[in-house]
C-alpha cells in the first residue's frame, strides 16, 4: 500500500538506492546531482523482476520516453552494465546479464542476403544479433539492404559479464553459465574471425545493414571479450583456456595489421583508404584504448591527435562527432564519445584533460534537469537526439566518473 505517499516512497526508494552504490570520492555536488540522476535513470530503465513476461524482467532499455530510443539494444545495455558495475549495483547488473543469457534469440543463423551469400551467425548463438522485443524476443530492424546482423554484441557482451565477475566476485555465475557463454557467445566470435585475423563483414556498431563491412569497433570489443574470458577461465581453472587466448591473439594481430594506418591511429574499417570518405574515421576505435587493447601511451597520443582534428566538434567545448562526414546526426556531437575518450584519456595518464570532458558533460546536464542527450548539435551545443540516453549516456557518465575520480 501506498497510504497516498507515492512520491515520498520513490524517494525513500531511490535513497536506499543511492547508499548501496559505490559513490567516487573528490566530485562535485554537481557531478554527484547527475551521477545520482543518472542512477534513476539506469533504475527506471530496467523491467522489474514483476514483469508478467517471464523471459522481459532484467533487460535495460536504450533510452526513457521521451526520448525514442525505448528497446533494449545489446550494445547500449552493456555500456548500462558496465555503469552498473562501477557504482557496486551487482543485483542490477546480474539481473541485466540474465536477461541476456536467457532471452530467446538464434533467429539468425542464415540469412541469405539480396546478393545470394548467408550472412547469418552460422552457428547456433545467445546475444541478439541487434535488439530485443519487451517480451524478451531478438529483434533486429529492416531496410531496402535487409536486416542488421551485427557481431560486436557478442564481444561486448562477454566484455561485460566478465567485468561483472571481476568486480563482485561472482564466480558462481560465472561457472552456472559457462556452457552457454562458452558455446553460444565465446565460440561464436571464433567462428567469425575470417581469414585476415578480423571479424568478417557484418552491419557494425553503427547498424550498416548488410552486406556490411570489416569494422573495427567490432574486432575490438571481440578481442577484449576474449581477453578477459580466457583470462577469467585461467583465474578459475577452467576449460579450454589457450583457445580462447589464441583467438584474442589472432584479432589483436589483425587490428595491427589491417586497421592501424602508420602506427599513429586506428581507420574505421578495412575497406577505408580514402582519408577524406565519410566513414574512414570512426571514433568507436576509441574503444581500443578504453579497452586497454593497446598500452603504448605514445600510440594512443597519437589517435588523439589525430581524431581531435578530424572528428573534434568546432561548435562545442571539447567533444567529437561519430564519423568524419555524413548526415546531421552521424557528424554532430555524441555524448557517448566524449564520455568514452574521458574514460581513455584517464587510462593513458590525461587524467585532467578526461575530466574536463566530464565538466562539459555535467555542466550541460545541470542546465537539462541532470539527464544526459544522444547528441550535442555540432553548432549549438544545443540537446539533440533521444533524451535521455541509458547506457550511451546514464552509464558511460558513471564510467568515466570512476576512471577520473577513483
Amino acid at each position: 500500500a501506498n497510504n497516498g505517499r507515492l512520491v515520498q516512497n520513490e524517494l525513500e526508494f531511490m535513497k536506499k538506492v543511492f547508499a548501496r552504490a559505490i559513490i567516487p570520492k573528490g566530485i562535485s555536488a554537481k557531478q554527484r546531482a547527475l551521477l545520482e540522476q543518472s542512477i534513476s535513470v539506469l533504475k527506471m530503465a530496467q523491467v522489474s523482476s514483476q514483469e508478467v513476461f517471464p523471459k522481459s524482467a532484467g533487460q535495460i532499455l536504450a533510452s526513457l520516453p521521451p526520448g525514442g530510443w525505448n528497446i533494449t539494444w545489446v550494445r547500449d545495455g552493456c555500456y548500462s552494465i558496465l555503469g552498473l558495475n562501477r557504482l557496486g549495483l551487482f543485483d542490477e547488473a546480474h539481473r541485466a546479464l540474465s536477461f541476456m543469457l536467457n532471452a530467446e534469440s538464434n533467429h539468425y543463423v542464415h540469412y541469405i542476403y539480396k546478393d545470394g551469400r548467408d550472412y547469418g551467425i552460422g552457428v547456433p548463438y545467445q546475444i541478439s544479433v541487434c535488439r530485443y522485443f519487451g517480451i524478451g524476443k531478438e529483434e533486429s530492424d529492416y531496410s531496402d539492404d535487409g536486416p542488421n546482423i551485427e557481431l560486436d554484441g557478442f564481444g561486448f557482451s562477454l566484455f561485460t559479464l566478465c567485468d561483472y565477475v571481476r568486480r563482485s566476485g561472482d564466480t558462481a555465475f560465472f561457472k552456472q553459465n559457462y556452457n552457454v557463454i562458452t558455446t553460444k557467445i565465446a565460440e561464436v566470435i571464433i567462428h567469425s574471425i575470417d581469414t585476415n585475423n578480423l571479424i568478417r563483414i557484418e552491419s557494425g556498431p553503427w547498424e550498416r545493414h548488410l552486406p556490411g563491412k570489416q569494422f573495427a569497433y567490432t574486432s575490438i570489443v571481440c578481442a577484449a571479450g576474449l581477453r578477459d574470458f580466457s583470462a577469467l577461465s585461467s583465474q578459475l581453472n577452467i576449460g579450454d583456456v589457450g583457445k580462447y587466448h589464441s583467438a584474442y591473439e589472432r584479432l589483436l594481430d589483425g587490428i595491427r595489421t589491417n586497421l592501424v594506418v602508420n602506427d599513429e591511429f586506428i581507420k574505421a574499417n578495412v575497406s577505408a583508404s580514402n582519408s577524406n570518405a565519410h566513414d574512414y574515421f570512426d571514433g568507436g576505435t576509441f574503444e581500443a584504448f578504453t579497452l586497454g587493447l593497446f598500452s603504448d601511451t605514445t600510440f594512443f597520443h597519437s589517435q588523439l591527435q589525430h581524431y581531435s582534428r578530424v572528428l573534434g566538434v568546432s561548435g562545442g567545448i571539447h567533444g567529437f562527432s561519430r564519423i568524419n562526414s555524413g548526415d546531421r546526426y552521424e557528424t554532430s556531437e555524441w555524448v557517448l564519445l566524449d564520455l568514452r575518450v574521458a574514460s581513455a584519456m584517464c587510462r593513458y595518464g590525461e587524467r585532467e584533460g578526461a575530466r574536463k570532458l566530464i565538466h562539459w558533460v555535467t555542466d550541460q546536464a545541470t542546465l537539462n534537469f541532470n539527464l544526459i542527450p544522444e547528441l550535442y548539435d555540432a553548432k549549438t551545443s544545443f540537446y539533440d537526439g533521444a533524451t535521455p540516453m541509458v547506457g550511451f549516456g546514464a552509464g558511460a557518465y558513471a564510467i568515466a566518473l570512476s576512471d577520473a575520480y577513483n
